[in-house]
């Protein structure tokens, strides 16, 4: 009876691994949405300089309640569309812009869109937050507002706007008014609807990442700094090089995740020489208001076929919703690979993603506060707007196996 018990249950332990194994690598369905032009009319992204197919670091996609909503650096303008391709509202430069007037005479085959255009200066404008009722979005200052300290250029500040398009203020580093931040890598907005701004600093010998909270009245509430060589080793280890890769922060505690590459110095005697061997992902947590470092994992490795020759294909961080943290790597054939961990540190879900069968000339991905994963995919005409419902994997609370 014992015996027959045992082999149960290994069958049952087998049909669960195969069945984990299998749910691992199963396809998430990408719904596409829209595309957006490619060109300089006022519902069009201009994201190419002409003669070199060079993008603009300074753009950014974000998506709430079904809006998205785009800002376009090298054109200076912010638009928001609805889920079917409407535009819904423009904040252009008109030193930079035709002036819409086509746009402004357009019909609609939907009733209910009422288009908003609304000049204003734009520098370059890029990352970009929204809550309901205000829209934030980070900008270059004029130059004669710029300021050199300690070799460090403080060039950038956050411009706060009403849902309608109304300038309200601006952020800078001590908050409303303040003096300009540094190059803004993000920013976010926290379920208590504080302004999260993610910043960094380099030098010869460290760089710095900084993370400020701002209350709703832009006054600052905390700042962090995290150096790279302040952060710790993994258990075990002492002789590594820590490379940070980004930071998110949770929107409903004060925690931040950051992901790390690691790269192990290996010495060679008879050489008389230290190189790199080893390189490997991890995660670790940090604790603002405790001011505690807790919970590093590794990063499983994955690796794809390019050309006949298997590399390695690292997980990036994409951010955070609940207790989940969001990684995707490169995949094959316009693909990618999602993978979650939970607060527990055990990794839950893996998906493939596809793009589709595109001649993709660049894409990025962004994750909504609603747990909804977008992407931008860029091919010689336009860029396609599509999302995968990564918000119905997490909320039915089932993970793989």
């Amino acid at each position: 009876m014992l015996k027959k018990a045992l082999i149960l249950i290994s069958a049952v332990i087998i049909f669960m691994l195969i069945s984990c194994e299998n749910n691992s690598r199963s396809k998430l369905e990408k719904e596409s949405l829209f595309s957006i032009p490619l060109g300089k009319l006022a519902d069009e992204i201009d994201y190419f300089q002409r003669e070199n197919l060079q993008f603009s670091p300074d753009n950014d996609l974000y998506m709430k309640e079904g809006f998205f909503y785009f800002s376009n650096g090298r054109s200076g303008k912010f638009l928001k569309f609805n889920s079917y391709g409407d535009i819904l509202s423009l904040i252009y430069n008109p030193d930079r812009n035709p002036y819409p007037a086509e746009l402004m005479s357009r019909e609609s085959d939907n009733s209910d869109v009422n288009r908003q255009v609304i000049p204003w200066l734009f520098n370059s404008p890029g990352a970009i937050a929204v809550l309901d009722g205000d829209i934030y979005i980070v900008d270059k200052v004029a130059q004669n507002r710029q300021v050199k300290e300690d070799n460090k250029l403080m060039d950038r500040n956050i411009l706060h706007f009403s849902d309608k398009g109304e300038y309200i203020n601006f952020i800078g580093l001590e908050g409303i008014g303040g003096q300009p931040f540094p190059y803004i890598e993000n920013i976010w907005v926290s379920e208590t609807s504080e302004l999260i701004v993610l910043y960094r600093t380099r030098n010869r010998d460290d760089d710095s990442w900084f993370v400020n909270w701002y209350a709703v009245n832009g006054s600052l509430r905390y700042s962090v700094e995290i150096r790279e060589k302040s952060i710790p080793m993994p258990a075990g280890e002492d002789n590594l090089i820590i490379s940070l890769d980004n930071i998110v922060p949770d929107r409903t505690n004060y925690e931040l995740y950051l992901k790390m590459t690691y790269f192990r110095r290996e010495n060679d005697k008879a050489e008389e020489s230290t190189g790199i061997g080893e390189v490997f992902s991890g995660t670790l947590d940090f604790d603002v208001l405790n001011n505690q470092w807790h919970s590093w994992s590794r990063l499983p490795e994955h690796k794809i076929i390019i050309d006949g020759m298997e590399i390695d294909s690292p997980y990036k961080l994409i951010g955070s919703y609940k207790n989940f943290i969001l990684f995707i790597s490169l995949g094959e054939n316009n693909t990618y690979n999602l993978l979650v961990k939970n607060s527990e540190g055990r990794f839950v879900h893996e998906r493939i993603l596809e793009l589709g069968d595109l001649d993709i000339i660049y894409k990025e991905f962004f994750l909504s506060e609603e747990g909804i994963l977008n992407a931008m995919v860029f091919t010689e005409k336009d860029a396609k707007i599509m999302w995968w419902r990564t918000d119905k994997l997490l909320n039915n609370g089932k993970s793989n196996g």
